[in-house]
């Protein structure tokens, strides 16, 4: 099964818990046979917390874990590859809206 994730938070005293429950769905997803979907690569992004968790998943360098839906632009897949690096993760699989 595929499950997308989206939503985000601006910075407040909930945005703590916001991350935190990102990551264990993240976590969870990640030791799950589901793939994850996300769009957004922002740090405010609920779907760059899930990263977070699922790179402390067991499952997290499948490379068919993770479905990335974005526009056609370079900049916005660079900023991609340049979070999937830093969390170590595979590289996901990229389709175009």
């Amino acid at each position: 099964m595929k499950v997308f994730i989206i939503g985000s938070i601006a910075e407040n005293s909930e945005s703590i818990l916001f991350a935190e429950i990102a990551q264990k769905i993240g976590k969870s997803l990640g030791e799950s046979e589901h793939q994850i979907v996300l769009c957004s690569e922002q740090k405010s992004s609920f779907d760059y917390h899930v990263l977070r968790g699922l790179a402390e998943s067991t499952k997290a360098k499948n490379p068919r874990k993770v479905i990335v839906h974005h526009p056609e632009n370079s900049i916005i897949k660079r900023q991609w590859r340049k979070v999937i690096s830093e969390l170590r993760l595979s590289s996901p699989e990229y389709q175009r809206l």
